[in-house]
């Protein structure tokens, strides 16, 4: 089979047929993502877990720990928790896409590739959203600290 025929648009069934050497590559695809999706999950539980646990230590050490940090202990565990929040929604959608690409290449069901195909879509765009979020405070940050040496170089003169 040549690389024309790896994929049939059948016109008249308005159907998409995907080679055995398609199907290997979306099973190995799923595979791999659902390794991935399960390690993230436990780093998520990890990070949820050292967010609560610091929570709960800046209660019982109250302002005995404030000269060490210059904001409030409680601060950094609510951003642990908001962290792992941002980070579970794109392994979510991997995990939807590995599960059910999985589906769709054991029963050959259209409707859970389909989904899958969605759920990828998502987890990409969930990604990419981040990475632009993350290069706009990137770039605040860099003339936040610009700003900042100026100032402070101006008052040592």
């Amino acid at each position: 089979m040549n690389e024309e025929q790896i994929i049939d648009m059948g016109q008249q069934q308005g159907e998409l047929h995907l080679n055995s050497q398609a199907r290997e590559g979306l099973k190995t695809a799923a595979n791999w993502s659902m390794g991935l999706a399960i390690l993230g999950f436990i780093g998520v539980g990890f990070m949820v877990l050292a967010g609560l646990a610091m929570l709960g230590a800046s209660s019982f050490m109250g302002d005995s720990m404030s000269g060490a940090f210059p904001f409030p202990f409680w601060i950094l565990s609510l951003f642990y928790l908001v962290v792992a929040g941002l980070y579970f929604f794109p392994l979510l959608y991997l995990y939807q896409f590995s599960s059910k690409m999985k589906r769709a290449l054991l029963f050959n069901e259209q409707q859970s590739l389909t989904e899958s195909c969605v759920n990828l879509g998502k987890h990409y765009k969930y990604l990419g959203i981040m990475m632009i979020a993350l290069m706009v405070l990137y770039v605040f940050l860099i003339i936040g600290m610009m700003a900042f040496g100026m100032t402070a170089a101006g008052g040592l003169g």
